[in-house]
C-alpha cells in the first residue's frame, strides 16, 4: 500500500470516528428532575416513563420530557406545620 492511500485511509477513519461520536452524543439525553417533582417522558403523545427526582440518562430520539410537581408526596413543610 502506498503512503498516499494510507493517509487517505487514516483520514476516512478519523471522519468515521467523528461521525460516530456525534451520533452517540445526539442519542444520549441526560436530565435532572428536581426534588418534589416528577419527570414524565412522552413520545408521539404517549407516556413512556415517569421518573422520580434525581439524575437520569435516557438513550434514543423523539422523546420529550415534561417536569411537573409531584402530588403523591406532600412537602416536609406540610408535615412540620400539621404536626404542631
Amino acid at each position: 500500500m502506498s503512503p498516499e492511500y494510507a493517509v487517505i485511509l487514516m483520514l476516512l477513519l478519523a471522519l468515521a470516528a467523528i461521525a460516530a461520536l456525534r451520533l452517540v452524543v445526539a442519542l444520549r439525553r441526560e436530565f435532572i428532575v428536581p426534588a418534589e417533582h416528577s419527570g414524565v417522558l412522552y413520545r408521539r403523545g404517549r407516556i413512556i416513563a415517569v421518573y422520580p427526582a434525581g439524575r437520569h440518562v435516557r438513550w434514543g430520539l423523539g422523546a420529550r420530557l415534561v417536569i411537573r410537581p409531584s402530588v403523591s408526596s406532600p412537602s416536609p413543610l406540610f408535615h412540620a406545620v400539621n404536626s404542631a
